[in-house]
């Protein structure tokens, strides 16, 4: 019984000693195929692989994340707010906690909305865009007509 036991383990580590050999990893890139097969449906410009990401481009997409975010929270707080008033049974304590969140909430929204139009109003003075979308289109100093190079 001990001899079965023994050779089923051996066998065993025998096969699973095959999960612990690495795999040989292929050097070659594939960005020309990449370019040519995406081609089809990503523009003539390919996947472009090669274009580093305009930094407006990057802050424009994390202040919509965070104006997402933001507009969640409003709306969790609201709910929160009306769930205290609706359940406080006369609870004027209660009440009056809720009216507060919603008051708070109301006020946050406002000074983010603020915020970021007075955001929107310098960025698109000085040209730069807080929406991320230029149509393509980013304003660059000496160029005249604004395509990003």
């Amino acid at each position: 019984m001990k001899l079965r036991n023994l050779k089923l383990l051996v066998v065993g580590l025998f096969i699973f000693s095959f999960f612990l050999i690495p795999q040989a990893a292929l050097v070659e890139t594939f960005k020309g195929d990449l370019d040519t097969q995406m081609g089809a449906f990503a523009g003539k410009e390919g996947i472009g692989l090669e274009k580093p990401a305009d930094p407006r481009a990057i802050v424009a997409q994390v202040i919509k994340i965070l104006l997402s975010l933001l507009g969640i929270l409003f709306l969790i707080y609201t709910i929160y707010a009306g769930y205290l008033i609706m359940s406080s049974a006369g609870d004027q304590d209660k009440v009056s906690k809720g009216k507060s969140t919603l008051r708070t909430a109301a006020i946050g929204v406002f000074v983010i909305l603020i915020s970021y139009s007075v955001f929107y109003f310098v960025a698109n003075y000085i040209g730069l865009s807080a929406s991320g979308d230029n149509n393509g289109q980013y304003s660059d100093y000496g160029n005249e007509f604004g395509e990003y190079n």
